[in-house]
């Protein structure tokens, strides 16, 4: 095993071990918040259950991968597309939150947003999320890679009915099956960027913004407590939003070059490292959320409390004595 493949086992190795706990921890927590703070603990619920699902279904997928240095089914249809799925849910999930409390903050007098509100808009970010994301799996497929003892290569998309005894498969990648996709990669991989980055997060920034700005706006002896609460929550989901953009960024950008000029994977010295650190910035953005929660949000820190307090009680087993 190379130094790059056992980079990236550990690295995944990691990652599964602090998504998985955290974000089923967040999950716990924000159903049982649910009952005092509702509207936000849903769209918490939306953002806990996007990062598991990397945690539980892409890390182990990749991390098979890395050390199969193969490509198969799950990999590359299910992993790859829980991990799509992942980012552009939380991302579309930050712009309801953003909206949501845009309409707190500004228009207070005006009917607030309620369960049912935002029950149903995680429903159509979800719906919409799962559609959108499904387009680029209807092209991708499996490529088997075969070579001969002589050296010679044969390509195949799908398993192939004839192939001669002597050429032993050598790898199995993951790519566009349809030419027309493959052709025009250039155009898919710009419009995800601007879909499922650019776009939403000018969004959020433009929305927080004008919290900011209506908040600070108020005199400090004329705030009310609901006031506070809502800056504070507005200050969460700035960090929040602040640390996606910021783990996303470099991997968004490298695709980008390497797309518009592929010989930069060949010239670039340090490329694959790039690569293996990049990647798992992106990865990581699924485990910071719950220590954003537990720093910036008290009802987290007490119901996490309550609940680790709770169950160290009930194993406690109780002690009788006779007289």
């Amino acid at each position: 095993m190379d130094n790059e493949t056992l980079a990236q086992v550990i690295m995944d190795s990691l990652l599964v071990l602090f998504i998985i706990p955290g974000n089923a921890t967040s999950l716990v927590i924000a159903i049982r918040l649910r009952k005092s703070d509702s509207v936000f603990t849903t769209f918490m619920i939306s953002l806990s259950l996007s990062d598991l699902l990397v945690g539980i279904f892409y890390v182990p997928g990749h991390l098979l991968e890395v050390i199969q240095k193969n490509n198969s089914i799950f990999t590359c249809y299910v992993a790859r597309y829980i991990l799509y799925l992942s980012i552009v849910t939380s991302v579309y999930t930050m712009v309801a939150i953003a909206v949501v409390r845009y309409r707190a903050c500004v228009y207070p007098a005006r009917r607030q947003f309620m369960v049912a509100n935002a029950l149903y808009m995680v429903a159509c970010v979800w719906t919409g999320c799962m559609s959108f994301c499904s387009i680029p799996f209807l092209f991708v497929g499996l490529v088997y890679r075969f070579r001969d003892s002589y050296g010679n290569v044969i390509t195949v998309s799908g398993w192939p009915e004839h192939i001669p005894s002597d050429y032993v498969l050598e790898r199995t990648f993951c790519t566009f099956r349809s030419k027309l996709m493959a052709d025009n990669v250039k155009y898919a991989v710009l419009m995800n960027f601007l879909v499922t980055y650019l776009f939403p997060l000018v969004i959020i920034a433009v929305l927080y913004c004008r919290i900011i700005y209506i908040v600070r706006k108020k005199d400090s002896d004329k705030i009310h407590r609901h006031h506070v609460i809502k800056s504070k929550a507005v200050l969460l989901m700035t960090v929040i939003v602040t640390l996606f953009a910021t783990l996303m960024l470099p991997e968004m950008i490298l695709n980008l070059v390497v797309t518009f000029n592929p010989t930069i994977a060949s010239d670039l010295p340090g490329y694959n490292w790039m690569r293996i650190i990049f990647s798992n910035m992106a990865i990581s953005q699924s485990l910071v959320n719950p220590f954003a929660y537990w720093f910036f949000t008290a009802k987290f820190r007490n119901e996490m409390k309550t609940l680790f307090c709770y169950n160290r009680r009930n194993l406690v087993t109780p002690t009788y004595t006779t007289t």
